[in-house]
């Protein structure tokens, strides 16, 4: 009888935005191209740069694909690239952080 005054669980969209660093190679750029496919996620893109796949994302998907230009080895830059973002970060119920940028340097045996 009270089934008509609740929402099933699987019929609530959740807005969840992927905030991925290290976007333009390797992992950070397979991870993208991975979350991207999933129709309710959004990324948030930090990197020095873009993939081609990813310059694709700005245009086919510009409501779901954000870039921020930002090297992270100058942190001073931080608040002010990412700013530009404030509503898309606020607007989103469910943040996924991978902080995925940097490297190793030397890799050799040990």
């Amino acid at each position: 009888m009270l089934g008509f005054l609740f929402t099933p669980i699987n019929s609530i969209k959740v807005k969840t935005l992927y905030i991925i660093s290290g976007v333009s190679r390797g992992l950070g750029k397979a991870l993208v191209d991975k979350v991207i496919l999933q129709n309710d996620s959004e990324v948030l893109a930090i990197g020095r740069g873009l993939s081609d796949n990813q310059l694709k994302y700005q245009t086919t998907l510009p409501t779901r694909f954000h870039f921020v230009e930002l090297d992270l080895n100058k942190p001073h830059l931080i608040s002010k690239n990412l700013s530009s973002k404030r509503e898309i970060i606020l607007a989103a119920d469910r943040l996924i952080v991978i902080s995925n940028a940097g490297t190793v340097n030397p890799i050799e045996k040990i």
